[in-house]
């Protein structure tokens, strides 16, 4: 069996945070246009109290705006160190934050689809180190 190249990984966990903020920009435009009460409703359905009604839209649609720009940024930054080979420590301290927040939502939803996120931040950590030694290997090579 062939050994999956630290590449590839993260190739596969660019990919996944490229769908989330498709997916964050659909959310983004579903909270825009639809009204007050229905976020509402979602909220006091998911078990949150909020009595502010007229403000939840405004807070969903501000939280929703920072992870979508965080996982762009995050995408970004994978597909850079793909290419170069920089920033692997960053997407190392990255995946470990990732790793923390999607095993935080794993235990508040306690659903089996909710592991998916952690094995894909898990692939990228993977990716990562295999690609900072990819790097160590290639300067020893070099320098010989």
């Amino acid at each position: 069996m062939k050994k999956l190249k630290g590449n590839s990984l993260l190739l596969i966990s660019e990919l996944y945070r490229k769908l989330l903020a498709i997916g964050l920009f659909v959310l983004m435009m579903f909270l825009a246009f639809s009204s007050n009460k229905l976020i509402g409703t979602i909220y006091d359905l998911a078990g949150f109290e909020i009595n502010i009604i007229k403000s939840s839209k405004v807070i969903s649609i501000a939280i929703i705006i920072v992870a979508f720009i965080i996982n762009v940024l995050v995408a970004i930054g994978i597909k850079k160190s793909r290419k170069t080979h920089s920033k692997m420590l960053l997407i190392v301290i990255l995946a470990i934050v990732f790793i923390f927040i999607s095993a935080f939502f794993f235990i508040y939803v306690k659903s089996k689809y909710a592991i998916m996120p952690i094995i894909i931040n898990i692939l990228m950590l993977i990716g990562a180190i295999r690609g900072m030694s990819d790097i160590k290997q290639k300067r020893s090579r070099n320098s010989k």
